[in-house]
């Protein structure tokens, strides 16, 4: 009895997030003639259908079965895109390199998402000494950073990639249903 409770409490946020949020913000965004991108990991919500609710599935982070979240929505929809802020954290600032960023990348790609960009960088006036001003963010796309010579040559791998990857025949093992799954391990809660 208790399950089919948590149960019925978990479909009814996921519910009202679908509809008096995602939705909602959609239909106001197409309003105006924009489309919406949304990062829907860690919602408590189905995420398939927060995915599947925008125009542009989008992920983050080196978790390949959440990449294969954003894209199999955008698969299942008819979506071109499936975006992902790619190479956020690899390593320590400055500690990263273009190998590094370049596994990011193919793990995205992996992942079948085929429109991969970095994250913002912070304004940094040209008068602050190196490094500059930081976010949090530790792989500095920017001028400061050593690698930014050869940045372009990672960017030009990335746009090829991204440019024949739409046009290829999307393939997807049958999936299996799971209506609520229980988290594991000792002392786990399954929050949503």
């Amino acid at each position: 009895e208790n399950q089919r409770v948590c149960t019925d409490y978990r479909e009814t946020i996921s519910e009202l997030r679908l509809e008096n949020y995602t939705q909602t913000w959609a239909a106001w965004a197409h309003g105006y003639g924009v489309k919406i991108r949304n990062q829907a990991h860690g919602s408590p919500a189905n995420v398939l259908d927060l995915y599947a609710a925008t125009d542009i599935p989008e992920t983050e982070g080196e978790s390949l079965t959440r990449s294969k979240f954003a894209s199999s929505a955008a698969h299942v929809t008819g979506k071109p895109l499936t975006s992902a802020e790619t190479a956020t954290w690899e390593n320590d600032h400055f500690l990263s390199t273009l190998s590094d960023v370049k596994k990011a990348v193919d793990r995205m790609l992996l992942g079948g998402v085929n429109h991969v960009f970095y994250h913002g960088t912070a304004y940094s006036p040209p008068a602050a000494p190196w490094p500059g001003w930081l976010f949090y963010a530790a792989v500095e796309f920017n001028p400061q950073n050593p690698f930014w010579q050869d940045f372009g040559q990672l960017n030009t791998y990335a746009a090829r990639c991204q440019g024949f990857l739409p046009a290829g025949q999307r393939r997807a093992a049958l999936p299996a249903a799971v209506r609520c799954l229980p988290a594991a391990g000792q002392g786990a809660v399954a929050a949503f």
